[in-house]
């Protein structure tokens, strides 16, 4: 089989750049080659409309001719709608009309795809570094013809995934790389569909030989031996070329690529395209092309960055559920992974989703989180400098489902969501991961105005509190007395039992051993109660009392009087008065600029610590609690504010909050509303002050602690975030649940019900 990159068709000189699409080596090739040759046409693997809508764009963007130099955008795109379907599934169309009694285009977008693999859009992404735009750029600098020789129009291909050699030593020999992997990368091809490309592409190509002497070509790696097989053939006649065909502009979306999706088709890293630009040189200038880059030094670079502001930012702290030390510890592991997931898929280099997968298995979300930033960096481009177009961005799908999209127009208005597919298509073993990035140039939708009133933080994050909570009191309650000795195999347990050891030590077996504790749960007979445990105290992190403010949860009593069964028990009491559910230590206050709106602001917070007088709950099961209690369990005040709190627990309990630490202010404030015990989960090695148990032996109640290493860290990280956002109405069904405006749960992406069923049906 032929396989030679300069090959002739009657007389006439084909160059040809067999890629993998959207990597940089092959780009470089097209430059250099179009620099050396300066050929008087260029045809790629698009179809006719396809590549003259890309050019007319480029030739936009970038100018025309040789005095083009404007720096190529990162990223834009071209959409068009898909109306075909694959040949083979005409029958499975037909029952499904039958079946439905709908046309296809009404039935639901992932029946279709999952039933005809159709995907409603194809989208071509202007990649600075894939070797078909650079083409195209470099037939609009040569002033030559740019050509597309595939077909216009096909189904969606269904692609087998491979793993290609790095394509990056392509640079090095670009004849050798071609003829070693052209073989293996048409396990990537679509017999079905690509088989009538190929000939379409070789049936075009010997009809540009007719009218050009000299022609460079670029396509896939995957249909390269192919095509030349079916140039040689004499049974494939020259086509006719459509001349002059007016370009159907209602056809063609330009768009403005989200990054998000946008990473998928560039190069390892974004920073890769950037420093492609900065290195590119004009073609009509004749050169040898040498890209100055070194890619792990650059790769290096930017882990050293993410290092850099992690460590240095989390060292000043060093609070527990941060995991900054143990991040410090597990740096060597996670390159180690790193390294040797990128030997596996046989790259030199790691690219952003081998990297964030390996981040993501052993680091902390926060060291994930800096170290998207530092790999997504680039010069994006920004919506105000194409103000007219639409953003192509990712919607909010299900785990492990294809990519969805949507348009987002420029006044924040979004689209239905629908499946797209890629031309050309990318090769390889995609790897799918959640990139913990997000760009803040999306435009915003203004919410309507809020219309009960009520700020809530985002309720699964609430419900979640509420779950822990409850957990935390149940294992405060277990009984820890029956404890024994076990040799050391890792962890120190309780601590080191130094009997033993000395022992061991004596007969010259040089053991260490650790004692062991057996928790016991403690049944309701023997006053497992989970209301024994409340009030309960977290403590998420200890930080300086200047720092710190004072946030309330609590409701009105006429609000809880309309909730409640007896409405008569209210009428004794002032109802100006609020009912304290909690009060919240916080600190880092600021507007959130991701979530807030025009006439919708939203505020973030981070909670270091809360108490919380009974589990966190809706307003209906707070009024049967305070008709329970009789008032006993919670402090109510004419207004929610640290100043009333603190006179109020002086007049009703002769207690003076002190000059103490806020944690132990909060523990204190505690033990007057215990009937048994107060919980307090706080960082390990917490030492619960003097000072909180001679006023809780005074009050005759236990101080039960929990060590925030019994509950998973990303779980307490999440609990510690607050996000106080108005709500625009209730359910006003059985469950009775606030709803957030659209953008809020595009953000979250989760049911509000979510962790709901973690609570007891009494709670919730």
């Amino acid at each position: 089989m032929k396989t030679d990159l300069h090959f002739s068709i009657h007389g006439m000189s084909v160059f040809a750049v067999p890629s993998v699409h959207f990597r940089m080596a092959f780009a470089e090739e097209v430059n250099r080659l179009c620099a050396a040759e300066k050929p008087d046409a260029v045809a790629v693997e698009l179809g006719p409309q396809t590549a003259r809508a890309a050019t007319e764009w480029i030739r936009e963007l970038c100018g025309e001719g040789n005095g083009s130099s404007a720096t190529f955008p990162n990223m834009l795109g071209i959409t068009r709608p898909n109306r075909r379907i694959r040949p083979s599934k005409r029958a499975e169309a037909i029952r499904l009309q039958k079946m439905t009694g709908k046309e296809l285009h009404e039935l639901p977008p992932e029946i279709l795809l999952e039933a005809l693999d159709y995907s409603e859009l194809s989208v071509l992404y202007l990649s600075p570094t894939d070797s078909i735009i650079e083409a195209i750029r470099c037939a609009n600098e040569l002033k030559v013809p740019l050509y597309g020789v595939d077909l216009e129009e096909t189904a969606a291909c269904r692609r087998q995934d491979i793993m290609l050699p790095d394509p990056a030593i392509a640079s090095q020999d670009m004849a050798s790389y071609v003829a070693q992997n052209g073989g293996f990368s048409e396990h990537h091809r679509d017999e079905e569909i690509d088989h009538r490309r190929e000939v379409a592409m070789a049936a075009r190509l010997k009809s540009l030989a007719a009218k050009h002497k000299k022609i460079v070509f670029v396509c896939g790696l995957a249909h390269w031996r192919c095509i030349r097989t079916l140039v040689d053939d004499s049974g494939i006649a020259p086509a006719i070329f459509p001349v002059d065909e007016p370009l159907n502009y209602r056809l063609f979306q330009r768009v403005i690529v989200h990054p998000s999706l946008a990473i998928h088709y560039i190069d390892t890293f974004p920073a890769y395209a950037e420093v492609y630009e900065d290195c590119r040189r004009h073609v009509s200038r004749r050169h040898k092309y040498h890209q100055e880059l070194d890619v792990h030094r650059l790769f290096n670079d930017m882990l050293l960055s993410a290092y850099e502001k992690y460590f240095i930012k989390a060292k000043d702290t060093g609070e527990q559920i941060d995991r900054c030390f143990e991040d410090l510890e597990a740096k060597n592991d996670f390159e180690q992974l790193l390294w040797n997931l990128t030997t596996i898929r046989q790259r030199k280099t790691p690219d952003i989703f081998t990297t964030l997968s390996a981040a993501q298995g052993i680091m902390s979300s926060m060291f994930c989180k800096i170290l998207g930033e530092v790999l997504m960096k680039s010069r994006w481009v920004q919506p105000d400098a194409f103000p007219d177009l639409p953003i192509l961005a990712p919607s909010p799908s299900p785990a492990g489902t294809p990519v969805r999209a949507e348009y987002v127009e420029p006044n924040g208005n979004r689209s239905r969501w629908f499946y797209l597919h890629s031309i050309p298509a990318r090769s390889g073993i995609p790897i799918s991961i959640p990139v913990p990035w997000e760009w803040k140039c999306m435009p915003k939708k203004i919410v309507e105005r809020e219309r009960d009133g009520i700020i809530a933080n985002w309720l699964p994050l609430e419900a979640l509190f509420t779950a822990y909570s409850l957990r935390a009191v149940s294992v405060a309650q277990e009984d820890q007395s029956q404890s024994h000795t076990e040799p050391f195999e890792g962890s120190i347990q309780d601590g080191f039992e130094m009997k033993s050891t000395l022992r061991s030590a004596a007969r010259g077996e040089d053991r260490i051993f650790v004692r062991v504790g057996r928790r016991k749960p403690q049944t309701q007979a023997e006053g497992g109660d989970e209301m024994d445990g409340f009030p309960l105290v977290w403590i998420f992190r200890l930080m300086e009392s200047a720092s710190i403010s004072w946030k309330f949860s609590s409701d009105g009593f006429r609000l809880l009087r309309v909730n409640s069964k007896n409405k008569a028990m209210w009428d004794k009491y002032d109802l100006n008065y609020r009912f304290i559910s909690s009060l919240m230590a916080v600190t880092g206050s600021h507007i959130d600029q991701h979530l807030s709106r025009n006439g919708y602001n939203v505020i973030s917070e981070t909670r270091v610590g809360q108490l919380s007088y009974h589990p966190q709950c809706c307003v209906k099961r707070t009024a049967e609690w305070a008709m329970e209690t009789h008032f006993s369990r919670n402090p109510y005040c004419p207004e929610a504010t640290f100043e009333i709190l603190s006179k109020f627990y002086r007049e009703r309990f002769s207690f003076e909050i002190g000059d103490y630490p806020w944690h132990v202010n909060l523990i204190r404030m505690a033990i007057p509303y215990a009937t048994k015990a107060v919980t307090v989960a706080a960082p390990d090695g917490y030492v619960l002050p003097s000072v909180a148990y001679q006023e809780a032996a005074r009050k005759g109640v236990q101080l039960r602690i929990v060590p925030l290493s019994f509950f998973p860290a990303m779980a307490l990280r999440k609990m510690s975030e607050l996000t106080w956002m108005p709500t625009l109405d209730r359910t006003n069904d059985e469950i009775d649940l606030p709803t957030y405006p659209e953008h809020v749960h595009r953000h979250y992406n989760e049911p509000v019900d979510t962790n709901l069923r973690l609570i007891p049906p009494k709670w919730r």
